[in-house]
């Protein structure tokens, strides 16, 4: 019987550690809690990976979509990304990338 008891007692304390541990902070949100604001704490960086396939970007081949400037590892990836541009650019988003501006005299065509 006493061993039952402890063993109670354990997991009871258990579950009140992992609780105080894994709360957060007074002021502090988790991460995936209720809100539509994103994790202030991403750091927005530049591109240097491709949407597409993931490679490194070469800056001679881009394409400028809704006045921002994406860049792609070779020419085929750029088909891929104006067939459905969104998931590519949802997971520039998520990765903290911050796209660069496209000129604005900058042709609608790809380089």
């Amino acid at each position: 019987m006493k061993g039952k008891y402890f063993v109670l007692q354990m997991v009871a304390a258990l579950i009140i550690a992992g609780t105080a541990v894994s709360a957060p902070k007074s002021g502090e949100r988790k991460s995936g809690s209720c809100g539509a604001e994103p994790d202030a704490r991403i750091e927005e960086k530049a591109q240097t990976l491709c949407p597409v396939m993931g490679g490194a970007v070469d800056k001679q081949i881009f394409v400028d979509h809704d006045g921002k400037r994406v860049y792609f590892c070779c020419a085929s990836c750029i088909d891929a990304f104006r067939e459905t541009p969104e998931p590519y650019l949802e997971k520039l988003h998520r990765d903290g990338v911050r796209l660069e501006d496209a000129p604005k005299d900058a042709d609608k065509k790809t380089t």
